[in-house]
């Protein structure tokens, strides 16, 4: 079956009692009207779109990173994933990264590496089914 990537949204969850639109908080897996998020973007044609957290989650984690800032280290040469020479990167793109279940320091990286590994989940089973399709579709095996 094929995705139809021009098929229109569903509608959005309604509060019944307000008529907001409710979205889901992917920290505090609840879900919230519209006035629990800040704005992200409104498209030229009023589309809003909203932060993924809450107010008080987003909160949260600000407080959490800067915390995790003040106490680590300072940054290294390098990329602690790739190994990326920092001097060859734009400073803006050395990232921290912290461990999201126990808000610990883990490392400096540039901003590829952090990307990435957000986009797996930050975690090993992410990686690893990543390093598994790579591995069945490697050409030279």
């Amino acid at each position: 079956m094929q995705l139809n990537l021009f098929e229109q949204e569903e509608d959005p969850e309604v509060d019944k009692s307000t008529g907001e639109q409710l979205i889901f908080c992917k920290d505090c897996n609840t879900h919230k009207p519209t006035s629990a998020y800040s704005k992200l973007l409104t498209t030229g044609q009023g589309k809003q779109y909203y932060v993924s957290r809450c107010k008080p989650c987003q909160n949260k984690r600000v407080q959490t990173t800067r915390h995790i800032m003040k106490t680590a280290p300072a940054v290294g040469t390098h990329c602690e994933c790739c190994g990326i020479d920092f001097a060859l990167v734009v400073n803006k793109n050395i990232h921290m990264d912290h461990c999201p279940v126990e808000d610990v320091f883990r490392g400096w990286l540039c901003r590829n590496c952090n990307v990435g590994l957000g986009c797996f989940g930050d975690d090993l089973k992410g990686i690893e089914k990543a390093v598994a399709y790579l591995r069945k579709h490697d050409e030279r095996s």
